[in-house]
């Protein structure tokens, strides 16, 4: 079975007024992480496509609150473009699998330092998710770190946190 890690980053936290700055995925136990990004709205579409073949190849899905979040955000954009949303998939949301270690919260970031992770977030400052949905490059380049430290983060939690997947659901 292919596992596929992935998270998202976007301009805004509704798919209505947001659009999508990056999509970053890696298969487990491959060493490249592949990274799609935009710097404008007309190349979205494109980037949405080029994600959805990478999703075909999955056969478990594997993000932090990806349920509630990335792939409803990934689907209602890809619906706004006129495509089909994402065949759903097994898949595995690690902040439920969290829940039942009782941290301090079920955050990527809290987990990772609760848990002692060798990966640590990369942050990024509020004005920088501003101008990235202006089209700055610099600020793009380093949201594209920080997700990809994301997809680093997952990686490790999910591999810390196998033991207790008991099933994994659609």
């Amino acid at each position: 079975m292919k596992f596929m890690v992935f998270d998202i980053e976007c301009t805004q936290l509704e798919a209505s007024f947001g659009r999508l700055v990056c999509i970053c995925s890696k298969f487990i136990g491959e060493k490249d992480i592949h990274t799609l990004y935009t710097r404008w709205y007309r190349n979205e579409k494109k980037m949405l496509e080029d994600f959805g073949k990478r999703w075909d190849e999955a056969d478990v899905v594997i993000g932090v609150n990806s349920k509630l979040f990335d792939q409803p955000f990934l689907n209602a954009r890809r619906m706004h473009h006129g495509m089909l949303p994402l065949v759903p998939k097994m898949h595995v949301d690690l902040r439920w699998t969290a829940t039942k270690l009782r941290f301090r919260g079920a955050s990527l970031d809290g987990m990772a330092k609760d848990l002692r992770l060798k990966n640590q977030k990369h942050e990024c400052a509020a004005w920088q998710w501003v101008l990235a949905a202006e089209g700055d490059m610099a600020c793009i380049k380093d949201i594209v770190k920080h997700c990809e430290q994301d997809i680093r983060m997952t990686e490790e939690l999910f591999k810390r946190l196998e033991p207790l997947i008991i099933r994994i659901t659609k």
